[in-house]
């Protein structure tokens, strides 16, 4: 009893410097973006165009004169340019036409809505994560993982730009999970939304490859086309002009700066070609999952494998989601904004909490790297400013975050080639408060 009674104390002990932590550094983010918000500035500017009947992404290349005259009369004063936004929306043209609605506000209004979106997406990110187990946990626990969640410097920093990385994430995490629960369609869809930041959430298309999710993956590039298409009507072109123009953007896409978290990045920086780091890094990250991680699921691929155990069968394919989640995140471009997808490490070890594992060094190590790589993203990447003037600070910032993932990922990857000794039990735990129904389990049985 006595025992009991100081778990529950830790717990709340822990809980409230969460909150106070959480508060801090979302607080601070949300300050941020009602002030600069210097990337929601170009997402905001490309559903401008559109609105005015203009491709953004011709405008970008081709009239940057024809941009102010249609975007500064609602932005009279630009945030982080001088005169005009330096970068246009890299996203697919899906993205430009969602971001038609907030056009027709101005721009400290629009920047007011989304700031207001990215606290509810935030939230929503790390529950929807937890439901990729089979079994969901307790209120404690879900309060634990968005308050953690909240606590992590890059969802400060994508807040304080209001960059996209969240609702992307978001999108690609709910197709998982519907995707589990034999919702192919609605899946898709998500899936599809998910694609407009390809290089965060575009690994992802191996897992439901290796699950034979094709619907999943046919919806998602319809949805894809539709924005092409959609973004063509609206701006009087061809949807081979609107393509076009797309492909002609990414050409000339910028390099990769200094505050970079992905492998790519830390190539440039050592002083390899933009194009040679990005295709040695991709060549890299490809390797690995042909090499390492694929071969353990060629039995899935196949439909030999047996669903005698549906905890185990799932553990193993949110396994897949976390690997490729890291290898999308450490082999193509990415800023500390996108990082908040790595999250799923953290829900993936909740999951096995409430099992009983075999092999119990590979959970405690597992456990340990995700206390690394919550701290790495809990401290304040500012304090390297402190002592170091730019570039050198900002990459004294990146490097933990870097390496902490490169632990993740490593130790994801230990997981998997001891996958046998990580068999699951169907023991209660006070972590369990309910269970999918069966016809959610037989899904699973028959998938996954």
């Amino acid at each position: 009893m006595r025992r009991e009674r100081l778990v529950r104390w830790a717990a709340a002990a822990l809980l409230i410097l969460l909150a106070g932590l959480a508060a801090a550094s979302a607080g601070r983010g949300i300050y941020k973006a009602n002030q600069t918000v210097c990337d929601f500035e170009q997402f905001w500017v490309s559903g401008v165009l559109v609105r005015g009947g203009l491709n953004p992404y011709r405008v970008f290349l081709e009239d940057r004169a024809l941009l102010e005259s249609y975007a500064q009369p609602y932005n009279p004063d630009w945030t982080c340019s001088d005169p005009l936004p330096d970068r246009p929306n890299y996203n697919t043209p899906l993205l430009s036409v969602l971001m038609l609605p907030l056009a027709w506000a101005s721009f400290p209004a629009a920047r007011a809505i989304w700031s207001g979106l990215q606290v509810a997406f935030a939230v929503a990110l790390p529950l929807v994560m937890l439901r990729l187990n089979r079994r969901v946990t307790g209120a404690v626990w879900q309060a634990g993982a968005v308050l953690l969640f909240l606590s992590w410097s890059p969802v400060r920093t994508t807040f304080g730009h209001g960059q996209v990385a969240l609702v992307t994430s978001l999108a690609a995490m709910l197709a998982v999970v519907l995707a589990y629960r034999g919702r192919p369609g609605w899946a898709g869809v998500l899936f599809g939304l998910a694609l407009s930041k390809y290089t965060l959430t575009g690994a992802l298309v191996l897992f439901f490859l290796v699950y034979r999710h094709y619907r999943v993956i046919g919806v998602a590039l319809l949805v894809q086309l539709a924005g092409v298409l959609a973004l063509a009507l609206l701006v009087g072109e061809t949807p081979l002009q609107v393509a076009g123009s797309y492909v002609s953007l990414l050409g000339s896409a910028i390099g990769q700066g200094y505050e970079i978290v992905s492998l790519d990045g830390w190539l440039n920086v050592l002083g390899v070609s933009p194009a040679a780091s990005a295709l040695g890094a991709l060549g890299a990250g490809t390797l690995i999952v042909a090499a390492l991680v694929l071969p353990h699921y060629v039995s899935e691929a196949l439909g030999r494998e047996t669903a005698s155990d549906p905890d185990r069968v799932r553990l193993k394919a949110n396994l897949l989601v976390v690997i490729l989640v890291l290898v999308g995140l450490l082999f193509t471009y990415h800023r500390s904004y996108d990082v908040p997808l790595a999250f799923v490490v953290i829900t993936f070890i909740v999951g096995l909490l409430p099992m009983r594992v075999r092999g119990g060094r590979l959970a405690a190590g597992l456990i340990a790297v995700g206390l690394v790589l919550s701290v790495a993203l809990i401290v304040p990447p500012s304090l390297p400013s402190l002592i170091l003037d730019p570039p050198a600070s900002l990459i004294a910032a990146a490097l933990p975050v870097t390496l902490a993932l490169l632990l993740a990922l490593a130790a994801s990857i230990a997981a998997l080639a001891r996958f046998d000794s990580l068999a699951a039990s169907n023991a209660t735990s006070p972590l369990v408060t309910e269970s999918h129904e069966s016809s959610v389990v037989l899904e699973a049985q028959r998938r996954i």
